[in-house]
């Protein structure tokens, strides 16, 4: 099993452009450079201040010790004082503890 595999199916009229776009990424690196913030992959203008949310992960892992908490407790948390209306269909979903009953916010 690849980690790294995706697949789609385009309209023949979109197909080709589409390909030239994915062998233009491979040939130029682009993957690479985008992880690098590299705003030349767009304008070269402020694209560079658009691309903090590359370190999200990074982020996160500063936090840990919080998120640990509130996986622990989360009677104890806010995270289960609303519950918001995505309209995102079998997306995973957060089970807050038995008789609790959190609010819902559309």
């Amino acid at each position: 099993m690849s980690l790294n595999r995706q697949s789609y199916k385009l309209p023949a009229e979109l197909s080709g452009a589409v390909q030239a776009s994915v062998d233009d990424w491979k040939k130029n690196n682009k993957v690479s450079r985008l992880w690098e913030h590299d705003a030349s992959l767009w304008t070269n203008d402020d694209e560079a201040k658009w691309l903090g949310w590359l370190e999200i992960v990074n982020d996160q892992l500063g936090e840990i010790a919080h998120l640990k908490n509130i996986a622990s407790s989360p009677h104890k948390s806010s995270l289960w004082s609303h519950k918001a209306w995505t309209g995102v269909r079998d997306s995973g979903q957060l089970v807050p503890p038995a008789g609790f009953e959190p609010a819902l916010t559309v």
